[in-house]
Order: C-alpha cells, then structure tokens, then sequence
C-alpha cells in the first residue's frame, strides 16, 4: 500500500492508516519543527503537530500533497508557538555597557552583521526578542537565514514561498531588525544613564 492511499484513508478516519504515517514522517516532522523552535520543545510541539494534524487532515485536498500540506501546518504552527513563547519570557536580561556599546557599534555600523551578534551569547534574548516583535513570519525567516544557516533555497522549500518573495522578505526583516534594535538600544541608553 502506498502513502498516497494512508492518507487517504487517514481523512476517512483511519487511525492505523494515520498511526503508519505518524511512524514514517515523525522523524521528519521533527526536523521540520527543529529548524522554527529550540530542540527543547521539538518532541511536545511535535505531539501537538500530530494532533493537529489528524484533527485537519480532512481540510487537505489532494492526498498526494500532504507533505507540503505538512510542512505548511508545520510553518503556521511554529510562527504561533514562537509568539506563546515571547509572552511566557519572565526574565529580561539586563547587558553591561561595554557590550551595549559593543551591539551599538555593530547595529549603526555600514557593516551591520547578524552573524557577529549572535556569537555574543548574552545578546541573543535581545536579538531574539526584536525578531519576535517583527511582523508575520520576518523574524521566522531571519532565524531560518542567520541562526540555522539555511540557504534560500531551503528556505523557499520550508515555508513553500516561491525564491523573490524569500529575498525580499529577508532585505525587509532585516531593514525593520535594524531599525528595532537601534529603537531598544536609545531607550536603554536613555534608562541606563537616566
């Protein structure tokens, strides 16, 4: 029996024909979610993933697209699990001034580069912080381009955005990333010397 026919099968309420996909795509499900969330919440986010999807399988059309149908579902659901995330944050990380200076620099400089901050271990809730309050799945897309290193292209097979829409997106985010952490970083200037 083919996949093709599991799927179908699963849409018509099937358990052992949804069991049998959950036990050939688990894996890659979870290398999915592993590029969008820390490794430390894949395996609960990926439980909640099965569910949902069982729960939406009969909204797929065609049983021959339910991995992109997946990685979609997938996408969707990590973007809303980042937000929940952002709201359950208690702590803030408070910097010294030598490495606000240090982000300053790198955040007003021509040579602007994502790279160099996130080797700051104690900048990264910062960073991670003003890619959470960009718009849509900017910050989304950031994370995938700086911190996974993935290139484009696996980016436009992640999220099944067509290549030009990526690029754009990313010039966007990072344009907006820029304009946050410059907007942070003269507020705590301002509470740091007021």
């Amino acid at each position: 029996m083919d996949e093709s026919s599991w799927v179908t099968r699963a849409m018509e309420g099937d358990k052992d024909a949804f069991s049998l996909l959950v036990i050939k795509y688990d894996a890659f499900l979870k290398a999915i979610i592993s590029y969008y969330i820390e490794k430390r919440f894949v395996e609960d986010l990926a439980q909640d993933l099965w569910l949902l999807i069982y729960q939406k399988l009969w909204q797929l059309e065609d049983p021959e697209k339910f991995i992109p149908w997946v990685r979609k579902v997938v996408y969707y659901q990590c973007a809303n699990y980042r937000k929940v995330l952002k709201k359950k944050r208690q702590q803030e990380l408070y910097l010294s001034s030598e490495n606000w200076s240090f982000f300053l620099d790198h955040v007003l400089s021509d040579t602007f580069s994502l790279y160099d901050l996130i080797e700051r271990f104690e900048l990264r809730k910062e960073i991670s912080d003003a890619l959470d309050e960009l718009p849509g799945d900017l910050g989304m897309i950031l994370r995938l381009r700086y911190y996974q290193e993935c290139s484009y292209q696996e980016i436009t097979d992640l999220t099944n955005l067509p290549l030009s829409t990526i690029k754009w997106r990313i010039f966007q985010a990072k344009k907006l990333l820029r304009m946050n952490l410059l907007t942070k970083l003269k507020m705590k200037g301002r509470s740091n010397n007021g």
